[in-house]
């Protein structure tokens, strides 16, 4: 297994060919944190790969996009993921909010951890 967590689809396939018809295997997707379609095509490399599902450790804190919950909450549905990549390829935008009612937010000059 790779050091780095990622899930590699060469080794999810040794994985699933070695429990095939014992049990069932779910993969964790690693690393932590993907924009929208890296989740999606990380989905459909995993289902390639010949798992039965996903699972996701700590959802309550993995997930601080609501495009990337938006996206991982469909993530079951692998019959339509490969038709999903207009839905996830903009899904995200990022814009740095300087200001805030007209004070700044910037980190330097905040005197709590957030």
């Amino acid at each position: 297994m790779p050091t780095d967590w990622r899930v590699r689809p060469k080794f999810v396939r040794g994985y699933a060919e070695l429990v095939k018809g014992r049990c069932e295997l779910y993969v964790d997707t690693c690393p932590r944190r993907m924009p929208a379609e890296a989740c999606r095509l990380k989905a459909v490399e995993c289902y390639e790969a010949g798992v039965d599902g996903l699972c996701f450790w700590d959802t309550s804190t993995r997930f601080i996009r609501k495009s990337e919950w938006r996206i991982v909450a469909r993530l079951g549905r692998r019959e339509r993921l490969r038709s999903w990549a207009h839905k996830t390829r903009r899904a995200l935008r990022v814009r740095r909010l300087k200001k805030l009612a007209g004070m700044t937010v910037d980190m330097r000059y905040s005197f709590t951890d957030g």
